[in-house]
């Protein structure tokens, strides 16, 4: 079967490798779209979520032909993958293959941060730093839906569709006049290693929490627990989206959540581009560059 794997320097190729055999707990899937994500190990199957139909199941627990949907699973990039059947929801009816293929990893890791760890509710008020991808684009569309009032820091100032109802700030150090507008910010989402860390802590009421997220491009700046705490007891999560999938039933709660709030058209999937494998081998550069801002979905 063929499949998209990492070469040196994370530079995909696409191969013909063995197909995967079902084991304990797997069921085989014939991939429709897989969500492109970039790999540094040499050698790996790129992706870790996408969407199709399950073609052997040796439980028998699932009917041939039964649409799903599966993320955190590494291989997702190939015509067959085998998934855990803990990582599997109910394929979703009326949903693009391309953006079932795209939105677990992103909403879950969104319903993580305003479900679990700072529950938000009308009247809250998020910072989101930055808002421009996916992972802060959803966060903002999912808050704003909850009700809260939410300050996106956006490059471009630009209030893009998915940021409707949002305020908009094109750099960080306007938060805290912002925030100055009501009692301060109850959550602040900040990308691990972004700028504007110390704005953040500044723009955050008394008990407020900072959550520091992601995978760092940037050094991340040292935070004392006592500076916290003399800013007003504030709280600091660095939450990761695999310790909430283990929780017992973490990732079919999550992963249903998202699934309906896709459906009653809460979240907007924010998906650049559907490109075929060989596109996206042809067209690595580019694409790498737009899963910063978007998600980019291979159609098998």
């Amino acid at each position: 079967m063929r499949a998209l794997l990492a070469g040196p320097r994370g530079l995909p190729h696409l191969s013909d490798v063995a197909e995967p055999e079902p084991g304990p707990g797997e069921v085989l899937v014939e991939v429709q779209c897989a969500g492109l994500s970039q790999e540094n190990n040499s050698g790996a199957i790129l992706g870790a979520q996408g969407t199709g139909r399950i073609i052997a199941d040796p439980d028998s627990a699932f009917p041939e032909g039964t649409l799903v949907a599966w993320a955190a699973v590494p291989g997702a990039c190939a015509q067959r993958v085998c998934v855990p059947r803990h990582r599997i929801v109910a394929g979703p009816q009326g949903i693009a293959p391309e953006v079932a293929a795209t939105m677990l990893l992103p909403a879950m890791m969104a319903h993580v941060l305003l479900h679990s760890l700072h529950p938000i509710e009308a009247g809250s008020t998020v910072l989101i730093n930055p808002a421009d991808d996916p992972v802060g684009l959803l966060s903002a569309q999912w808050a704003h839906a909850l009700g809260a009032r939410v300050i996106a820091v956006s490059p471009s100032g630009e209030v893009t569709p998915h940021l409707e109802g949002t305020t908009v700030v094109k750099r960080a150090h306007v938060a805290p006049r912002r925030a100055a507008e009501t009692e301060g910010i109850d959550l602040a989402l900040h990308g691990a290693g972004k700028p504007g860390l110390e704005h953040a802590i500044s723009s955050l009421r008394r008990r407020g929490m900072l959550c520091l997220y992601g995978n760092p491009e940037q050094p991340v700046k040292r935070l004392s627990p006592t500076d916290l705490a003399a800013q007003g007891s504030l709280s600091l999560a660095c939450p990761v989206l695999e310790d909430y999938l283990e929780e017992p039933d973490g990732f079919r709660t999550r992963s249903q959540a998202v699934t309906q709030a896709i459906a009653e058209e809460i979240l907007t999937i924010p998906l650049n581009e559907v490109v075929s494998p060989e596109e996206a081998v042809e067209r690595w550069d580019l694409l790498s560059a737009e899963m910063k801002t978007g998600l980019v979905a291979v159609r098998f």
